[in-house]
């Protein structure tokens, strides 16, 4: 049985991008992050670790490279929404789901940003590619790329793959979408901390 939000599909569409505005009253400019009370701060926590791993600077497909939220309004249609705003760019805010997520999944390891630059100390290096982002037409969160873990001293492919994680909304609006744009990490994070466990052993 699908959700109750999945109403017909002009119906999700226009509830997504227009919400309850009415041609009387100007939106009001929403703004989103994806941390939320998931974030905890343990990188810092983390001052030794057997083992340091480096989190790339994450490659975005360029249509990703916007403040606004995305809907896929038709097959080959995107909608951008004008008044629900991520708080920071994508990029930034991934990046820092991603490193949380596993500091917290790898507690024998510590992951770092790689946007101050790479570390000496770095055992491998995290690479990621993110092609879509966005809500989808049949009321699902899409998050899909491809990663690779590499060696760090001399960029050595160890092992790569592909992601393409769907997580349906619980409601419908921007907030359910962000919700479950969060979720789709989070299930990344649960694959990548299983291969990097794999490979510590």
């Amino acid at each position: 049985m699908k959700y109750s939000l999945l109403k017909p599909l002009p119906l999700l569409i226009f509830a997504l991008l227009c919400g309850c505005s009415t041609a009387q009253k100007i939106p009001e400019t929403r703004y989103y992050i994806l941390s939320g009370d998931q974030l905890v701060n343990t990188t810092t926590a983390k001052v030794s670790a057997d083992q340091i791993i480096g989190l790339a600077p994450l490659t975005m497909a360029e249509y990703l490279d916007t403040e606004s939220l995305i809907v896929q309004t038709a097959p080959h249609r995107l909608q951008l929404a004008k008044h629900h705003l991520w708080a920071e760019l994508p990029e930034t805010a991934i990046t820092h789901a991603l490193q949380n997520d596993l500091n917290q999944r790898l507690p024998a390891s510590r992951v770092d940003s790689g946007y101050a630059g790479e570390l000496a100390d770095w055992v491998m290096r995290l690479r990621i590619q993110v092609n879509q982002f966005h809500g989808s037409m049949d009321g699902h969160a899409v998050f899909q790329g491809h990663w690779r873990l590499e060696r760090a001293r001399d960029s050595q492919i160890l092992q790569a793959g592909r992601f393409n994680k769907q997580v349906p909304l619980n409601d419908s609006g921007y907030d359910a979408l962000v919700a479950a744009l969060r979720t789709s990490i989070s299930q990344l994070s649960d694959d990548l901390a299983g291969v990097i466990s794999q490979r510590q052993k």
